[in-house]
């Protein structure tokens, strides 16, 4: 992968800048200026003149009778976690532009600028099992480990982000920036993801080949699918069979962007036949 020198540091400071958690705050380098989400709790302590009643704590005000309030201490810094789908459908599309490659490309981009940012960066690759987890820490030779780990060869070819979800959720100490890199095909609204919405920032980048949204016509032939290995026969010279598919394509995205719309989660359209930073830069700078 080759990006400037000058790209990378534009978009890092783009990054660095992300502002997330719903309370307009800025994290890593920068100072928060609001409590609540980017806020640690640290203790309660009686209410005094000029205190936020937002702060109040009603369930101990409730058993004292008398005002308490929430204190809280500034996170100085933020936590980066990359999760990155290594199921068998990321392997779809031209050698050059397979899903999984772009995919490897977009965890290297956005694990260079938390390092930049000195954010704490863990990583996970997942299919129906988790294949690799590294927690989450920072610095040069800790970032340079963890990028040499981003291709993953994985052992299964299925998705589960159910199990994906449990495994963040079990294995999280704070309050994270989660990009979450797949193509989404088995997508649906679990539990877990809502659990896992409220306490993170999670950010949604589906992986879209041109080849998955209008089928070329190539007369009869045969479709694999690389998660089950099933064989179909289909007749992609037939016009309205392509439509078809087309429309199905359009109806999938259509729902996994309402899932996600739901739990208040970015879903970043990424084409894999672009290049990748002037679109994570026009998502950085619509989200931003």
């Amino acid at each position: 992968m080759k990006f400037s020198t000058q790209e990378l540091a534009h978009f890092n400071r783009l990054f660095a800048s992300y502002k997330f958690f719903s309370q307009d705050q800025r994290l890593g380098n920068y100072r928060s200026i609001h409590r609540g989400q980017g806020m640690e709790f640290e203790e309660v302590r009686e209410y005094s003149l000029g205190d936020d009643v937002r702060s109040i704590d009603w369930n101990v005000t409730a058993r004292s009778s008398r005002p308490f309030v929430k204190i809280y201490r500034e996170e100085k810094e933020r936590t980066v976690m990359i999760a990155l789908d290594v199921s068998g459908s990321m392997f779809f599309g031209k050698i050059q532009e397979q899903k999984q490659e772009v995919a490897s490309q977009l965890a290297w981009i956005l694990g260079q600028a938390a390092f930049s940012n000195k954010d704490n960066l863990g990583f996970c690759a997942f299919s129906q099992e988790i294949e690799t987890f590294i927690p989450p820490k920072k610095g040069p030779r800790f970032w340079n480990q963890l990028s040499s780990s981003l291709k993953v060869t994985p052992k299964f070819t299925q998705t589960n982000f159910e199990l994906l979800f449990d495994f963040l959720q079990k294995r999280q100490v704070r309050r994270s920036l989660l990009f979450l890199i797949s193509d989404f095909f088995s997508f649906s609204a679990f539990p877990t993801l809502s659990s896992l919405a409220q306490k993170n920032h999670v950010v949604a980048l589906a992986l879209t080949s041109p080849l998955e949204q209008i089928f070329p016509n190539v007369g009869f032939c045969r479709l694999r699918d690389l998660e089950t290995q099933k064989e179909i026969l289909v007749p992609s010279h037939k016009e309205k069979w392509r439509k078809s598919y087309e429309k199905n394509f359009l109806k999938l995205r259509e729902e996994q962007k309402h899932i996600c719309q739901r739990f208040k989660i970015p879903f970043w359209e990424i084409q894999v036949s672009s290049p990748l930073l002037p679109q994570l830069r026009s998502c950085f700078l619509a989200k931003s």
